[in-house]
């Protein structure tokens, strides 16, 4: 869904995105029912999952004697197992779908390299283009909106008015 503002092989050449650090954990992708039905069904029949603040999350395994966590569905030299069929989470990174107060925002998230060269107008170009998705996805699974995390760049407001 970013693919205007970060290419196929931007995401290959980092993948950063399905690293997470112990302070990092809360930031995993929200697995919805129906992604988790298709990812032990198709991917990984053995996955486990924990539930945090109302949200399923995939439970990940930490690389040994690393605060590191990586996604169980990333091959490293394949990406994402999941292809198109990723995570909402995942389809919309760097932006993050958050909640400040009771308005919801698209939010950048600073763990991305590859966004931190671009230039604001386009970033926000992005996050436009895709808005109406988001939110729509925010009504129909109002447990994938994360509280807003302090710091993190809010790109975008919900227009409420409609």
């Amino acid at each position: 869904m970013t693919g205007k503002l970060l290419s196929k092989e931007d995401c290959a050449q980092c993948r950063l995105c399905c690293h997470f650090d112990s302070y990092g954990l809360l930031e995993t992708p929200f697995i919805t029912e129906d992604t988790k039905k298709r990812i032990t069904d198709r991917f990984l029949p053995e996955q486990q999952y924990v539930g945090i603040d109302g949200k399923c999350l995939m439970k990940m395994e930490k690389v040994p004697e690393k605060d590191i966590y990586v996604c169980p569905l990333l091959d490293e030299g394949r990406g994402c197992d999941m292809g198109d069929e990723k995570p909402f989470d995942c389809k919309i990174f760097p932006f993050m779908l958050m909640e400040l107060g009771d308005v919801r925002v698209i939010a950048l998230s600073p763990a991305c390299p590859k966004v931190q060269d671009k230039p604001l107008c386009e970033i926000q170009a992005a996050a436009r283009d895709i808005a109406a998705q988001i939110f729509a996805y925010a009504e129909e699974e109002p447990s994938a909106v994360r509280r807003y995390i302090s710091g993190y760049p809010i790109i975008l407001t919900e227009d409420i008015s409609k």
